[in-house]
């Protein structure tokens, strides 16, 4: 270990040296883009780069320092007027494609580059390296009508081969229309089907609309490969929105969710999977793999809008289940028990106004019913606890007032529990004593089941 530091510091008195001696000759570019591209820091260089492009920011060669320069997150307007005066000269030469795809890259304006890249696609536009320069600006998000014809043109030469995915990507990304390309999706995904990143293509190819169809069988043969790797999560999202999945398929991404139970981005999955899935056979061991990701999580991965939201829906929705089927005594409600009760005494999971937009499917009559549980088994201590059951409450006054009968079996009971008349008035129902209350409240018992 000490010889490794010896080493790193070694090295790092090596280029301080090199380059107070050279750091000026037009050579010394290869050191900074070496130093750039192995994340050794911008500010260590800075200097000595402006010194360089003092005297180099125009000669064919800076293009490297320029990308390198970007690429490792330097400030855009600290070589912009010197980017601007290297294009002035080579605009037109390749090599300017490298300024063009980190210039974009590093988020400079589209409309300071666009008449140097129309340029520069008259003259390479149907060459392979024109891909970087599409993706890029495809990517910018400045529209897909200045290069739509060229794309169409590239992709007539070259939609098959692997570097093509990188255009489809942001064709995709910037929503140039899934029909323009849905057949050379199509015939890409069948010739490298056996490749570990087609991924990328399937995930945008679904989030930009287009039909599921059309990557279907790639998809499920590549998540059967890939189960053991984490990049599945992403396109899991889609599969699980596909009605009346094969078992199989089912099976597979229950698979993933258990492998990689650590990952606090996988109970974003599971929600599809109960709501769907958890019936009969599957309804065991499925539930067990929700309370494997359930009790792996920290009270620190709340602070994620999206996994937060899953969270207490798939609580929700486990205990919707547990309940159905008389569990709540059993070792799945009891590992529930203590996951909901340590995740509510341990985070604001539930303080109101966290979010502006919550998503409806968070709230589930089971959760209420849940949280009155806690407090009856004792999980929960009506005076230890009150800061956080408050909370609760607070957040069940911010629902909808329309979703809030379905919720008033579980509000009287609480009340009962925590010797609160006022919940039911706290929460934003009229009298707690108001007949209407009891009158919904059978009904709501059973819209519950269907929360």
């Amino acid at each position: 270990m000490a010889r490794c530091r010896r080493r790193r510091r070694g090295r790092r008195a090596g280029h301080a040296s090199l380059v107070v001696r050279h750091g000026e000759i037009p050579e010394a570019s290869y050191v900074y883009c070496a130093w750039l591209d192995a994340r050794g820091g911008v500010d260590a260089v800075a200097h000595d780069i402006r010194r360089w492009l003092d005297r180099h920011a125009e000669i064919p060669e800076a293009n490297h320092v320029y990308r390198a320069w970007l690429d490792a997150g330097g400030d855009v307007d600290a070589v912009a007027q010197d980017i601007r005066r290297w294009l002035d000269r080579h605009a037109e030469i390749s090599e300017a494609r490298f300024v063009y795809a980190a210039w974009l890259g590093g988020e400079g304006s589209v409309d300071a580059v666009a008449a140097d890249i129309r340029r520069w696609l008259d003259h390479h536009a149907d060459t392979l390296e024109a891909s970087h320069v599409y993706a890029a600006r495809l990517d910018a998000e400045g529209g897909v009508d200045a290069v739509a014809a060229d794309v169409r043109r590239w992709l007539d030469r070259y939609a098959n081969i692997p570097e093509a995915q990188f255009v489809y990507r942001a064709w995709l990304h910037a929503k140039g229309g899934v029909d323009a390309i849905a057949q050379d999706v199509r015939r890409w995904l069948e010739l490298h089907r056996g490749r570990d990143d087609i991924d990328h293509v399937m995930a945008g190819w679904a989030n930009a609309g287009g039909n599921f169809d059309v990557i279907e069988e790639f998809a499920f043969a590549w998540l059967r490969r890939n189960l053991k790797r984490p990049e599945p999560l992403h396109l899991l999202k889609f599969i699980l929105r596909q009605p009346n999945l094969p078992l199989g398929i089912v099976a597979d991404a229950a698979v993933w969710c258990r492998i990689h139970a650590d990952n606090p981005e996988c109970v974003t999955r599971l929600g599809t999977l109960l709501t769907f899935y958890a019936k009969d056979d599957a309804r065991a061991p499925l539930t067990d793999i929700a309370l494997d990701v359930l009790e792996r999580i920290e009270p620190g991965d709340l602070a994620n809008e999206f996994i937060r939201a899953a969270i207490i829906a798939t609580i929700g929705q486990t205990a919707w289940i547990q309940n159905a089927n008389g569990d709540f005594k059993a070792t799945p409600g009891l590992r529930l028990r203590a996951v909901h009760a340590y995740l509510l005494q341990e985070s604001d999971m539930y303080r109101p106004g966290l979010y502006v937009l919550e998503p409806s499917f968070m709230r589930k009559p089971p959760l209420v019913h849940h949280v009155a549980h806690l407090v009856q088994s004792g999980a929960l201590n009506r005076a230890a606890d009150r800061d956080k059951i408050e909370q609760f409450v607070q957040w069940l006054a911010t629902w909808p007032a329309d979703e809030k009968p379905r919720i008033a079996s579980a509000v009287i009971r609480l009340a009962k529990l925590l010797y609160r008349p006022d919940l039911a008035q706290r929460i934003g129902f009229p009298n707690p004593n108001d007949a209407s209350i009891a009158d919904v409240a059978e009904a709501a018992l059973t819209s519950a089941a269907s929360g």
